[in-house]
C-alpha cells in the first residue's frame, strides 16, 4: 500500500510512503481497510485522514501543510475500517521545511499487542541485531534525537569448552527508530564499562551514568564512579573524561530523574570480595541526589541536617509520583538486605534544596519484595508485579531462582504515604522482569518463571479505571527470545517499547548466553 502527499505551501515537494512489515511478521496484508492521519504543527489531522480499502493498493494524494514535526500514523482495520485497530505504524518525524523534490517515508506497521524483530527499512526482510550481545545493560530514550542509547552490560565470553567469562563491553551503541537499526557510535574510556548500573536522561542529550560493578583486581565489585555521556548529536556521542563520584559503592540501586535535572539514588549493595552470599554482602539505606548544576552526589538530609536513612535494600524498585507543590515524591518498595526481605514501601519527599523526609506505608508488599517489577500508570498510581519472597529464592546457592509470584498490585498516594488500592495476578510467575505502561496497557516482559529459566512470553493486562486493577484479564504474547536481565526503554515518538539484550540460560552450571537480538512491542494505543 502506497500514499502518496502533496504539499499545500511553498516549494514542491512529493511525498511517498510505504508501509514496512518487520521482518518477521505479514502485518500490513491482514489488514481490509488502512487509515492515514498525518499529524504535526498546523495540520488538520482528523480533517486530512483519509482510509483506503486494502483492495484499492494506492490511496487518492491529499494536500498537507510543510511542518518541521511532519509524522503520519497509520491504523489497519479488518472487516469495517469503524473496527478498532488491529495493526498500527508510526512513522519518525520529518521535517519538511527543509526538504525539496522527493521525500520518501517509511512507516513500521505492526499488529497490535504484538512483539516483533527489530527490522531494517531499507531492507525490511532484515532483523537487525545489537552490535554487541550483551545483558545487565541499560537503554535509554534521548527525547533531542528520538533515538535509544543502550550503554554498558557484559558479553558472555567462551574462553574453552568449560571456561566461560564475563566481558564488560565498552561499545555504546544507539538504535535508530527512523531506520530499525543500531550503530556503535562510541566506546566508553577505560574503567567506565560496568553492568547492572543507571544511565538516567537528565536533559539536554545528557546520560548520567552511575554505579554498577566490574572486575577490579580478579574481584568483582561494586563502583562508586559515574559519568556523563552527551548523546544530543547522535552522530557525536561522547562520554565524558570527567569521573564523578557517588558517596557510596553501589550495583542494583536505582536513579530516579526528577522534573529539574536531579537524579535520586536509593539502595544497591557493595559486593564483599570473597563471598557471593548474600547475607555477606553490604546493603544501603542511604539516600544520594546528583545535582547537574553542582556535577555533585550529596547525601539528602533530613529537617535536622541528618543523612536521611530508609531501610537498607537492593533488588527493590523506586517511581516518581507526583509532586507536591516544589516537593517531589518517590516511592520506595521492597527489596532485599542482609537480613532477609525488605516488606515495607517509603514515601521519600525531596524539596529544591536536597532536604528530605521519608513516611512508611501502614500497608506492606504483597507482591515479591524481591526483584519485583514497577511502573507508574498514567493516573499517577504505580503498578507493582512478580518478584520473589525470600531470599533463598532469589539469589539461591547454585540454583536458578525459584517460586517467582505472579501477584499485582496498584498503590497510590493518601496524603503524606502511600497505600495499596487493588490486587490481582498474573497468568504465571515471574521475577526479574521489566513491566511498562503504555496509555491503558501494562506489558511484562520476560524474566524468570517458576523453573528459573529466562522466558520467551509476555503479558499484556488493560488497566481498570475503577478499584479493579485489571479491566481485563491479562493474555500471553509470545517473544522472539527468552529473556532475562535486558533493557527496555519506551520509544516516546510512537508509543513502541523497545526490549534489546538479556541473557539465556538453561540451568544454574551454565552460565547461558548475553543476547544480541532486540525486539519491540507494538500496543494498542493513541500515539
Amino acid at each position: 500500500m502506497a500514499l502518496a502527499l502533496v504539499t499545500a505551501c511553498s516549494g514542491p515537494v512529493e511525498i511517498s510512503v510505504s508501509l514496512v512489515d518487520p521482518c518477521n511478521q505479514d502485518a500490513v496484508a491482514t489488514m481490509d481497510f488502512l487509515r492515514f492521519e498525518p499529524r504535526g504543527t498546523d495540520i488538520d489531522s482528523v480533517g486530512l485522514s483519509t482510509i483506503q480499502a486494502q483492495e484499492d493498493g494506492t490511496t487518492q494524494p491529499i494536500e498537507i501543510p510543510l511542518a518541521e514535526d511532519f509524522q503520519l500514523v497509520v491504523t489497519g482495520h479488518r472487516g469495517s475500517f469503524d473496527q478498532a485497530p488491529s495493526g498500527i505504524g508510526v512513522s519518525a518525524r520529518t521535517d519538511l521545511t527543509r526538504a525539496s523534490g522527493a521525500v520518501d517515508i517509511q512507516v513500521p506497521f505492526a499488529l497490535v499487542n504484538s512483539f516483533y524483530k527489530t527490522t531494517s527499512l531499507g531492507d525490511p526482510e532484515q532483523c537487525t541485531d545489537l552490535q554487541v550481545g550483551r545483558f545487565g545493560a541499560t537503554a535509554t530514550f534521548i527525547p533531542d534525537n528520538g533515538k535509544v542509547l543502550i550503554v554498558g552490560g557484559a558479553t558472555l565470553v567462551s574462553l574453552t569448552q568449560d571456561v566461560t567469562e564475563l566481558e564488560y563491553t565498552r561499545v555504546v551503541e544507539m538504535y535508530d527508530p527512523s531506520t530499525g537499526t543500531f550503530e556503535r557510535v562510541a566506546e566508553l574510556r577505560v574503567g567506565q564499562a560496568r553492568l547492572f548500573h543507571t544511565a538516567t536522561y537528565i536533559g539536554d542529550g545528557q546520560v548520567l551514568v552511575a554505579g554498577g560493578e566490574n572486575r577490579v583486581d580478579g574481584a568483582t565489585v561494586a563502583l562508586k564512579s559515574a559519568f556523563i555521556i552527551d548523546a544530543k548529536d547522535a552522530g557525536a556521542v561522547k562520554p565524558r573524561s570527567e569521573t564523578l563520584v557517588l558517596r557510596e559503592a553501589r550495583s542494583g540501586h536505582t536513579a530516579t530523574a526528577l522534573p529539574d535535572g536531579r537524579v535520586l539514588i536509593t539502595g544497591g549493595r557493595d559486593l564483599v570480595g570473597g563471598s557471593s552470599r548474600p547475607e555477606d554482602q553490604l546493603y544501603s539505606g542511604s539516600v544520594e541526589i546528583f545535582t547537574p548544576a553542582d556535577s555533585a552526589f550529596t547525601y539528602v538530609n533530613d529537617a535536622n541536617g541528618n543523612a536521611l536513612t530508609l531501610d537498607a535494600r537492593y533488588g527493590h524498585s523506586a517511581v516518581l509520583m507526583p509532586a507536591s507543590g516544589d516537593v517531589q515524591q518517590i516511592m520506595v518498595s521492597g527489596g532485599m538486605n542482609a537480613s532477609g526481605p525488605v516488606l515495607g514501601v517509603d514515601l521519600v519527599t525531596v524539596d529544591p534544596n536536597n532536604k528530605g523526609t521519608k513516611d512508611t506505608s501502614a500497608d506492606q508488599l504483597g507482591v515479591g519484595a524481591i526483584f519485583h517489577a514497577a511502573s507508574i500508570t498514567d493516573t499517577g498510581s504505580v503498578l507493582l508485579s512478580g518478584g520473589y519472597g525470600r531470599i533463598q529464592d532469589a539469589e539461591p546457592s547454585g540454583q536458578l531462582p525459584q517460586n517467582p509470584s505472579a501477584s499485582v498490585e496498584m498503590w497510590t498516594l493518601e496524603g503524606s504515604r502511600v497505600r495499596r488500592i487493588c490486587t490481582a495476578n498474573l497468568v504465571e510467575g515471574r521475577g526479574f522482569h521489566t513491566a511498562t505502561v503504555v496509555g491503558r496497557r501494562a506489558v511484562f516482559v520476560g524474566g524468570r518463571g517458576s523453573t528459573g529459566q529466562p522466558l520467551e512470553s509476555a503479558e499484556v493486562a488493560v488497566l481498570a479505571l475503577g478499584a479493579a486493577c485489571f479491566a481485563e484479564p491479562p493474555t500471553t504474547q509470545q517473544m522472539s527470545d527468552p529473556r532475562t536481565s535486558h533493557a527496555v526503554a519506551r520509544i516516546e515518538s510512537s508509543g513502541e517499547v523497545l526490549i534489546v539484550g538479556g541473557r539465556r540460560q538453561e540451568s544454574a552450571s551454565d552460565f547461558g548466553q548475553s543476547l544480541s537480538t532486540a525486539e519491540i512491542f507494538s500496543p494498542a494505543r493513541d500515539p
